[in-house]
């Protein structure tokens, strides 16, 4: 199942098992990200991989956090873009950007409501996209972690958190662990907005 292409999409899972790759090639992509490490998911070249900083407004994320991307694809590059990025975590780049970040976190494997969850999450990215407000960035999570920080290591259903733009306080995060249906989730995220922005309306 794919995203709306109108707004950005996050897409990554831990690959633990394998071991730390340092290397980026067509058709996947490895990279440390703080004690984690990450795959991007598809059939990747370098020119998904531009896209993917391209969908998180690339000029706002931190300066060091891109200063590696190299215009010329050497495997001396790749190893230098790689280590560059092994020094920020997901949370800390996501903070860069001053927007709110609503991520569904769901097992592949082991959660049966998450199917249904991930086309009502679709739904909802539409709806968003018809919002005043344009500071959002909707994720989708795919994760079996044990991480004791991530609720993903051990949630036998969907849960979707919210982190909000504020800096330092971005690891107090929100969590709707509710019935997930498209009109419960929508005046979840609107309520967290209003209640942290003081918005009447959006």
């Amino acid at each position: 199942m794919g995203f709306d292409p109108g707004w950005p999409t996050l897409m990554i899972t831990e690959t633990a098992a394998e071991g730390r790759k340092n290397v980026l090639k067509a058709g996947t992509y490895t990279f440390a990200a703080g004690p984690k490490k990450f795959v991007l998911k598809g059939p990747f070249n370098w020119g998904a991989f531009d896209q993917f900083f391209e969908n998180f407004t690339n000029k706002r994320l931190p300066a060091a956090f891109r200063s590696n991307l190299p215009p010329v694809r050497s495997a001396e590059h790749e190893e230098a873009a790689i280590q560059d990025m092994c020094h920020y975590s997901l949370k800390s780049a996501l903070r860069g950007l001053g927007k709110w970040i609503f991520v569904l976190y769901y097992d592949e494997t082991g959660c049966s409501a998450c199917v249904e969850a991930m086309k009502v999450f679709v739904t909802v990215g539409k709806r968003v996209r018809k919002w005043t407000v344009k500071d959002i960035i909707l994720a989708r999570y795919p994760s079996d972690l044990n991480d004791p920080i991530d609720p993903a290591g051990t949630l036998p259903q969907p849960m979707l958190i919210a982190y909000p733009p504020d800096g330092d306080k971005l690891q107090k995060h929100i969590v709707y662990d509710g019935e997930f249906t498209e009109d419960l989730v929508v005046e979840f995220m609107k309520g967290e907005i209003r209640k942290r922005w003081k918005r009447a309306e959006l």
